[in-house]
């Protein structure tokens, strides 16, 4: 599961959009809201697949 790889990898999974966030991985149907805060605040938006590319390269 994401969450666990997440964690064991030292993140920290939050349920809304703010300045302590680094990346929002973006699901399949990610809702307007949180995408429109996350560029309001220059978060990097990734899908699944860009996570796990970067859970590989720190692995």
């Amino acid at each position: 599961e994401l969450k666990s790889l997440i964690e064991q990898n030292s993140g920290t999974i939050i349920s809304s959009v703010s300045k302590k966030l680094d990346y929002l991985v973006a699901g399949e149907k990610p809702t307007k809201r949180k995408i429109d805060s996350a560029n309001e605040l220059n978060i990097k938006i990734i899908d699944q697949n860009e996570l796990l590319k970067m859970l590989k390269m720190t692995s």
